[in-house]
């Protein structure tokens, strides 16, 4: 599996979490659970971190079809009664669980139902154990038998267990494409619960049913159901309808009901109940309104779960003293395989550019726009580090692009749609790279960040990462951050405007770039252009764009400029021609190294890895774009093309146009200095700065209004008024 760059703290392998975040110890030495190819998950928890009076949040199913009920008119759901649920009682064996995500106590709660296969396993839904809501594991999961509120914890009626071990599947945990029907998980309690349990026993989900009942038993998370002793949403409830469906027809080859049904009863016992009694015939995941209907995952067969299997993966952990199989991070059936490892099984390497570098410069300039990597006050901090992408990977591609053409002996000094191209292409590189790091878990997540991975090791070899750091060239960039740095925040001073780019407000209208940016689908790039101008993206409210059709007018132009003028700033010609400029622009002795901020080479990183997000994007095809989801940071998932282009929007136009203007400005005497120096073009001969365009050939500055000022030497300093 690829590292985990979600943001979430895992925490390292082989160690649990604990309140403070360090890692605790197994009990013993854990043996390697056994090996197989059964697509199933394993982890292990710290055990009892019991935390009482939690407040809890409803699970969002799946995150894409959630809903708070699954009621028709009016609830129908009966409260069980006291004598059921306790000990000897036929659903004594219905778990109440609750799930925090996250290590601090702090952290949000959800709650969920299981059922016992044993005294000490419980069988849930997946998404108990790992939410693609919260994007990552259960870090502390409670389980009760009996449970009837907190006025009765002290009582032998009530037991409470924690969660010590968990198997789930690999579909649910990556998100692939099945991952509804693979949403299960099973979890082994860290002590067997004790008396007449009233285990259920359960069968092979049968392909229909027309006669008999069908009934859900769990622990909604609702407040409709007050009890007598004056609590709610505690109270366990069972639902029922005459059975009457048939897996050939459902379309997700799941088991379909229509019943009153809440969150917090996902993972609950489906049961089927005629004459010759009571048996569990799928686990309940789903629920639906209207014309929706409730679904559970199915037991054996073609598309069901094999509980056996789920069992053996937890047999070394003996019932009547269970002990941790392993560590916090997920253990895959075939852990020496490197796509299934994280970024902390991996062993250290010092060869730059390779697998190990990657994942540590990905973990690292993540950060930016959340926090600054040495911590303090820089630019770093906040979402203003991602403003300055736009100036960072706009000056490596203009590098770049002047690169490539002093090693085709071409002299001609950039145009200006260069200038604005690589600024365009930059600040669609910081939107791809946010997008990507918001991806939830799926087959399609997995391709795009081992594709990175590829394109850091195969085309940064030439250019070692670390150059992107040297004193030389950040002396050299270093004006250009200042004057784009200063510009932007007069322009935020002038309109008063947060420098925070999420602030900004969605409208209830959509943009329509159809008809702006015509796709044939010949150059590589045509795919992503066709999903962001198809794809329904809403308006961002934006003080440079007043109205709908100005913001698609503007944003056809930065797509297409970005993807069919610019040029990828990370390829093998690319970073061979651009180790070379680097190489040329030589030190700056006027410029000492406590000068240069470090800060700026992560951003500089940042820039170069948001370009390999983008070029990864670009090559997907029309279906695994199509299918990408991400997790924002409001409450449901919103398909990835469309979250693109709320990015792209909330960062707005000002950051381009500042950017272009910074890098004329700036630009010439970088040029003037490249003229000087000798350029050896790979098996070529030399191109020397003589072949190099004068400097009154040079572009004048544009303005916000399109327009150019004159020429100017390098001495004078455009106006600025405006900006």
């Amino acid at each position: 599996m690829i590292p985990d760059i979600s943001g979430t703290s895992h925490l390292e392998l082989g160690a649990a979490a604990t309140e403070d975040g360090k890692s605790a110890k197994p009990n013993k030495p854990a043996p390697e659970p056994p090996l197989a190819s059964d697509g199933l998950v394993t982890w292990s928890l710290v055990g009892d971190q019991k935390q009482e009076s939690i407040k809890y949040t409803i699970h969002g199913d799946d995150g894409i079809r959630a809903t708070e009920a699954s009621f028709n008119q009016e609830d129908k759901r009966t409260p069980v009664d006291l004598e059921d649920f306790q000990d000897g009682g036929k659903y004594r064996s219905i778990v109440r669980i609750e799930s925090r995500w996250g290590g601090e106590r702090t952290a949000p709660w959800t709650l969920g139902t299981g059922w016992l296969v044993r005294e000490d396993l419980v069988i849930t839904a997946g998404r108990n154990v790992f939410s693609a809501a919260h994007r990552c594991q259960a870090s502390h999961i409670q389980c009760w038998v009996g449970y009837r509120g907190g006025s009765f914890i002290d009582e032998s009626s009530e037991q409470y267990r924690s969660a010590l071990n968990v198997v789930t599947t690999k579909s649910w945990l990556r998100q692939h494409s099945d991952r509804d029907r693979r949403d299960l998980a099973l979890i082994q309690v860290d002590k067997p619960f004790a008396g007449n349990l009233r285990l259920f026993k359960y069968i092979q989900t049968p392909t229909a049913k027309k006669e008999g009942t069908i009934i859900v038993v769990g622990y909604p998370g609702d407040e409709h159901l007050e009890t007598f002793v004056g609590e709610t949403s505690l109270w366990m409830c069972e639902a029922r309808q005459k059975a009457n469906y048939d897996l050939h027809k459902s379309a997700n080859h799941m088991i379909e009901y229509n019943m009153d049904i809440y969150g917090g009863q996902s993972g609950a016992p489906i049961l089927f109940s005629d004459h010759t009694g009571t048996v569990v015939i799928g686990t309940h995941c789903y629920g639906g309104t209207g014309e929706k209907v409730n679904s559970g995952s199915l037991i054996g067969g073609e598309y069901g779960n094999n509980y056996e299997e789920f069992i053996k993966r937890v047999e070394l952990s003996k019932r009547e003293e269970p002990y941790r199989l392993g560590g916090f991070q997920p253990k895959f059936a075939h852990p020496e395989s490197q796509l299934d490892s994280y970024y902390t099984e991996f062993s250290s390497s010092s060869r730059s550019g390779g697998i190990n570098d990657f994942w540590a410069m990905l973990n690292r300039v993540k950060e930016i726009g959340l926090y600054p990597p040495g911590g303090g006050e820089n630019l770093t901090l906040g979402p203003v580090g991602w403003l300055m992408g736009t100036i960072a990977g706009g000056m490596i591609g203009l590098l770049s692009a002047t690169a490539e053409a002093a090693s085709q002996e071409k002299s001609d000094y950039p145009p200006t749609e260069l200038f604005y191209a690589c600024a365009c292409r930059a600040q669609l590189a910081e939107a791809a790279f946010q997008c990507v790091m918001r991806l939830t878990p799926s087959e399609g997540r997995e391709k795009i960040m081992l594709k990175m991975q590829d394109y850091w090791v195969h085309h940064l070899s030439w250019l070692p990462f670390d150059i992107l750091s040297e004193p030389h060239l950040l002396a050299q960039l270093s004006p250009i951050f200042d004057d784009f740095g200063f510009r932007l925040a007069v322009s935020q001073w002038q309109k008063d405007v947060s420098a925070n780019p999420e602030v900004k407000p969605l409208g209830q209208e959509f943009l329509k770039l159809k008809d702006l940016v015509p796709v044939n689908f010949k150059q590589r790039g045509d795919e992503l252009l066709w999903r962001l101008s198809r794809m329904p993206a809403r308006f961002v409210h934006n003080v440079d764009q007043k109205n709908v059709e100005s913001a698609a007018g503007w944003l056809a132009d930065v797509l297409k400029a970005a993807i069919r003028v610019a040029k990828p700033i990370v390829s093998e010609s690319a970073s061979r021609d651009l180790r070379r400029i680097v190489d040329a622009m030589g030190e700056v002795p006027w410029l000492y190294p406590d000068t240069i901020s470090q800060e700026m080479s992560w951003i500089v990183k940042r820039a170069v890895v948001a370009d390999i997000a983008l070029q990864v994007l670009e090559g997907l095809d029309l279906r695994t774009l199509g299918e990408l989801t991400v997790m924002p940071r409001g409450t449901e998932l919103e398909w990835a093309t469309a979250n693109f282009t709320t990015i792209i929007q909330q960062m707005g136009p000002k950051p381009i146009i500042i950017a272009e203007i910074s890098m004329i400005r700036h630009f010439r005497p970088i040029f003037y200095r490249l003229k000087d120096q000798t350029i050896h073009p790979p098996g070529g001969k030399a191109v020397t700065g003589s072949a190099v365009a004068k400097a009154d050939e040079a572009p004048g500055e544009p303005h916000e209004n399109g327009n150019k000022t004159p020429a100017h030497s390098p001495t004078a300093v455009p106006e600025i008024k405006n900006v």
